[in-house]
């Protein structure tokens, strides 16, 4: 996920904000927080849309 956004951007990045689902609970907006710190992104934020 990481290095796919910094390929298409040219450059490197450190934080994201997440999008999920309004039906998310929060152990699935944790688990996505939790991927993104293991793809080695600063999760400062899950924004929860109803797409």
């Amino acid at each position: 996920m990481k290095e796919t956004t910094e390929a298409y951007l040219g450059k490197s990045m450190s934080k994201a904000v997440f999008t999920v689902p309004t039906y998310f609970d929060d152990a699935q907006r944790q688990a996505t927080k939790d991927a993104g710190r293991i793809a080695g992104l600063d999760v400062p934020m899950i924004i929860a849309d109803d797409y």
